[in-house]
């Protein structure tokens, strides 16, 4: 199974209704390079959000985001399993991943890796993504009001849908696949993000 289209709210409904409390191996693909970021998870929904949001990702991963933006990549089901044998099977990937990295899409990039993934153990913890920018989206989060960057923030397309609403700048920004900056700037001078949304400051407020 595929999840396009990652920045839209319609594809992470499907997710959710297709692969909320399902288990198995995943990846993440950047469709403008070839470059897949591999793992498990007891919810493959769940999973999604956290690489989307930028909670408890990757590293490699999420600079590539921020780079490419959210709608270049896709969310690829590769196997589902049982929770008991997640770890088992993400080895099986993950060995192929760095052993044979011939199988993968071409071109090589990010420090001449094919993939996003720093270890090549299952289970290791390394290159997920502890930022002072993840701690700063938490600490956002808490204060709430009394934070300029807990601004509520829709987004809206160029017929003025609503796309999705989010409760902070930073969510907002996150998902959008650019700078904190260049959000506060386009609500603030109404300039468009991407040539095809808008956003607007909001008050409610929905992560």
């Amino acid at each position: 199974m595929e999840i396009k289209d990652l920045h839209l709210t319609e594809s992470l409904k499907e997710a959710r209704a297709s692969l909320k409390d399902i288990s198995g191996i995943y990846c993440v693909l950047n469709n403008s390079t070839g470059q897949i970021y591999l793992g498990s998870s007891i919810d493959l929904y769940n999973r999604i959000l956290d690489h989307v949001t930028g909670n408890c990702s990757n590293l490699y991963l999420q600079r590539a985001i921020l780079k490419y933006g959210l709608a270049t990549f896709s969310f690829l089901v590769i196997e589902q399993c049982a929770k008991d044998q997640l770890l088992i099977r993400e080895q099986y990937w993950l060995d192929w991943l760095f052993e044979k990295p011939e199988n993968l899409l071409s071109p090589p990039l990010w420090g001449g890796k094919r993939g996003y993934n720093f270890a090549s153990v299952a289970g290791s913890c390394t290159g997920v993504l502890r930022s002072p920018e993840t701690r700063a989206l938490i600490s956002d989060l808490k204060k709430g009001d009394k934070n300029p960057r807990a601004t509520g923030v829709k987004v809206t397309d160029l017929s003025g849908n609503i796309v999705a609403e989010f409760s902070t700048m930073k969510v907002a920004a996150t998902w959008l696949g650019v700078s904190l900056n260049t959000v506060s700037r386009a609500i603030r001078r109404d300039n468009l993000i991407k040539d095809q949304y808008r956003v607007s400051a909001s008050n409610n407020k929905k992560e």
